[in-house]
């Protein structure tokens, strides 16, 4: 296999200091596998992920701490990606200026909390990691929250899925031109056609790999409260192992985890360990690489194959 890996870790909400802490040091010392040290394939480079802000969590209403705006810069300090998730984490169903104003205010905030964390101006407007990528508040998109995101100059959006077990091999991001065919075959949601704005799709997760069965594609769906693996870190680490192992062996498309920063707090060190030893193990596979969605969609743009320089 000539094709990297890609596996994306993007974390959603992000209001929990010790939850977002975690994952900002968890990356931070880790790097990709050598390879043959092209930088095109990301081959020895840190790991990063993704981090989706909720606007009123950065000066209010809901959270106004100077702490979180100094984790949030350091976030974007150690390399990875500040992306959007809504203002009000609100759905404003088919409302173009619903989804408008509310990305847009997100998109103001985080600018401000770059600046006043000291990186210049100049920098967060041509920055490949800041404000690049909508995922919409519960991936409630509607063509019109994909078309606002378009015209507010972002390059993706990350709220549909793929990988689910009636709609196989799992698919790979592309654009929006003609919808999006990549999801559950039962899944109806309207995309409507965005020429040139990307898809980036979460996984589902898989369940059982023999059949290739699957259960839903966010952490919340396994490790929430009353979930099945709330209580059973070490058995979701199988799970996303085999979410892995499934692209990995089958059509390389990457694998992008719906994560939620809070449920990987100071309160849960079992499962900060289960997801450190399932970083460990990514880094034992030769062809892994991972990237934040930002940097995915660079290679999407110019692909470079592995062991190539």
């Amino acid at each position: 296999q000539q094709v990297p890996q890609f596996v994306i870790l993007g974390s959603d909400d992000n209001p929990d200091y010790s939850g977002v802490r975690f994952f900002r040091d968890l990356l931070r010392n880790r790097t990709n596998p050598v390879g043959s040290g092209n930088s095109a394939t990301f081959d020895g480079q840190p790991m990063h992920m993704s981090f989706y802000l909720i606007g009123q969590n950065i000066y209010g209403p809901n959270l106004n701490d100077p702490a979180m705006r100094t984790l949030y810069v350091s976030l974007y300090s150690a390399g990875y990606e500040l992306g959007n998730h809504g203002f009000l984490h609100n759905l404003f169903g088919n409302s173009y200026s619903g989804w408008y104003d509310d990305f847009n205010k997100t998109k103001a905030a985080i600018r401000q909390m770059l600046i006043e964390g000291s990186v210049s101006a100049a920098e967060v407007d041509s920055s490949p990691r800041v404000n690049k990528g909508i995922r919409e508040p519960q991936d409630a998109f509607t063509p019109e929250s994909l078309q606002a995101g378009q015209d507010l100059g972002y390059d993706y959006d990350s709220s549909h899925r793929t990988g689910h077990q009636s709609n196989l091999p799992p698919w790979w991001p592309g654009t929006m031109d003609n919808g999006w065919p990549g999801g559950a075959v039962w899944d109806t949601q309207p995309v409507g056609q965005h020429h040139g704005y990307w898809q980036t799709p979460q996984t589902y997760i898989v369940t059982d790999p023999v059949t290739n069965a699957t259960g839903g594609y966010c952490d919340a769906d396994f490790i929430g409260a009353g979930q099945p693996y709330a209580n059973d870190p070490q058995g979701f680490k199988e799970l996303l192992k085999n979410t892995v192992l499934r692209s990995y062996n089958g059509n390389r498309a990457p694998v992008s985890f719906c994560l939620h920063s809070n449920y990987w707090n100071d309160a849960v060190p079992g499962r900060q360990q289960a997801m450190g030893e399932f970083l460990d193990w990514l880094q034992t596979l030769p062809d892994v690489r991972v990237v934040s969605h930002a940097e995915l969609l660079s290679w999407m743009r110019n692909p470079a194959a592995l062991n190539t320089s």
